[in-house]
């Protein structure tokens, strides 16, 4: 059952396992003047607001990253990369976490071919299999050793031992959005930032220039970055790290 309003609008009646209903509202997806070929759905909470004004930024970013073509993101990669490797505090640490990208994500992979021959351990993040994290972080050896688990991300093995945190000088993390004082957006699960709450390392986060705003809707539980880095530049936020 459904309700429309005249300006795209539109709300559901849920039913949880519990029996009690909550209220979804779907809406078409808008943020800084570009619309998504979908609409984003949000769920009512007690942080609607700030939840609609998140949705609305993550269904504008992907829809945004997808028209990149992979040329364009291989090249983009590259610059971030390089940027990445230049950076002093990244030159003087010993050990640094990467990330297998998914839908869109910069890649990694640039970055990690030349880091391998520069640092003494590499760590990859895992989910565990429930799914609800918090993700732990895992030494391989070689790309290679990866294998698909959550949602089909690549991730060291279930074999391989987790790490403590501590052991990681420098945590490179994706994003759907930053902005120039630190704040990321991820995709709404809180893996990173539960880990982030206990990290006290450096943290930098990528993602393509489009992605790096003035300022995003953020909330207490979310972790800001260090170092944000695109193909176009690099910004020190004065935060953590």
């Amino acid at each position: 059952m459904g309700v429309s309003s005249g300006d795209g609008v539109q709300a559901r009646t849920l039913f949880e396992a519990s029996g009690k209903p909550e209220i979804a509202i779907e809406t078409p997806t808008y943020y800084l003047g570009f619309k998504s070929s979908q609409p984003t759905r949000h769920v009512v909470g007690k942080n609607f607001s700030l939840n609609i004004a998140k949705d609305q930024l993550r269904a504008a970013m992907r829809d945004r990253r997808e028209r990149l073509s992979p040329v364009e993101s291989r090249f983009c990669a590259e610059r971030i990369a390089e940027r990445l490797l230049k950076l002093p505090e990244i030159i003087s640490v010993r050990s640094i976490a990467l990330y297998s990208p998914i839908r869109g994500e910069v890649s990694t992979e640039p970055a990690y071919s030349q880091l391998r021959r520069g640092v003494e351990a590499i760590y990859f993040p895992r989910v565990p299999d429930s799914g609800t994290g918090p993700i732990e972080f895992v030494r391989i050896n070689d790309w290679q050793q990866l294998i698909r688990g959550y949602a089909g991300i690549l991730e060291p093995p279930p074999s391989f031992p987790a790490a403590p945190i501590d052991e990681i000088g420098a945590m490179v993390i994706p994003g759907l959005a930053f902005d120039i004082h630190g704040q990321r957006l991820g995709w709404g699960k809180g893996f990173y930032d539960r880990v982030l709450k206990k990290y006290s390392g450096i943290r930098v986060g990528l993602g393509y220039d489009f992605q790096l705003l003035d300022q995003i809707p953020s909330g207490v539980h979310d972790e800001p970055m260090a170092f944000v880095i695109t193909e176009k530049r690099v910004v020190s936020t004065g935060g953590i790290g």
